[in-house]
């Protein structure tokens, strides 16, 4: 496995076959490329995501400015555009959103772990 804006030049390149991604549906930046999803394991969904942290602190007009800039870097066209080339999608998040998605992945893979027998290491 391999984030896919990492293996992307190879994979046009024709020096790497893809057997799926695993976000829910096909990616627009390679939609030759079926999802595990569509391959018969209709619940697969593994996303990469990022985000940006700052100390519990701090202050949260602060944290609001922070999370304005980055949204609006995330909307200019050409930021939008050079992420979707290596088949990145943005989703601009407020800081409650992210917070609630980040929970949400915690879930999920706590649960996930705890169906699989993995221990806390």
């Amino acid at each position: 496995m391999a984030p896919l804006d990492t293996a992307i030049g190879q994979l046009k390149g024709g020096k790497l076959r893809a057997l799926g991604v695993t976000s829910k549906m096909r990616n627009p930046a390679v939609p030759e490329i079926p999802s595990v999803a569509e391959q018969g394991y209709a619940n697969f969904e593994i996303g990469l995501w990022f985000g940006v942290w700052a100390p519990a602190a701090t202050p949260s007009a602060i944290v609001k400015k922070i999370n304005q800039d980055i949204n609006q870097a995330m909307q200019d066209p050409e930021v939008k555009t050079a992420y979707e080339g290596k088949g990145i999608k943005t989703t601009p998040m407020s800081p409650a959103e992210f917070s609630k998605f980040v929970r949400e992945e915690m879930g999920k893979y706590q649960k996930i772990a705890k169906e699989a027998a993995i221990e806390p290491q």
